[in-house]
């Protein structure tokens, strides 16, 4: 009787490992349907194709709010908000040119002031590349209006820096 239950046991599992592997050997059923992955198509057989779609950028803040935002925060709180603008458009903002710096490179970048001309401690607050044949352009004071993308921002002793790529100059 012992050896009769060692053999049906035997039969059992070799029955079990031939439907695992006719399962592994045969792939998917025929008649199993599955939805496209978002933003792709079939293109006959193989991999589906992957269809770019463009996500609009969304639009920071103005920088005074930001500023507001971030005095009103612990250092914890605003080291986690910070790189949250990271990628976002800036758009037309205005300030005054506070200086042309060359950089270690050669090349030139605009430092702006945000704060009003009246503001008695100012430092710069947004800074971005600018062209070598504009860089002489520039005078103390000068309104500047631009847009672009918030590369990163930080902040040191209370004051906010907004660092800009893809910057356009409205005026």
């Amino acid at each position: 009787m012992k050896k009769l239950w060692k053999v049906a046991g035997f039969i059992v599992i070799a029955a079990m490992l031939v439907c695992i592997v006719s399962v592994m050997i045969s792939g998917p059923d025929e008649t199993t349907v599955t939805a496209p992955k978002a933003n792709t198509a079939s293109v006959g057989e193989g991999e589906p194709l992957e269809i770019p779609t463009s996500t609009p950028r969304p639009i920071a803040p103005s920088y005074h709010e930001i500023a507001e935002k971030v005095g009103t925060m612990t250092e914890a709180q605003w080291k986690s908000y910070l790189p949250t603008l990271e990628g976002n458009a800036v758009i037309s903002w205005r300030g005054f040119v506070e200086d042309v710096n060359v950089k270690p490179s050669g090349a030139f970048e605009l430092l702006v002031d945000m704060d009003t001309l009246e503001e008695l401690f100012s430092t710069h607050d947004v800074v971005f590349d600018i062209a070598d044949d504009a860089a002489l352009e520039f005078e103390i004071d000068q309104v500047v209006i631009f847009s672009g993308t918030i590369n990163r921002a930080s902040e040191f002793l209370g004051t906010i820096t907004i660092y800009l790529d893809d910057v356009s100059l409205e005026n």
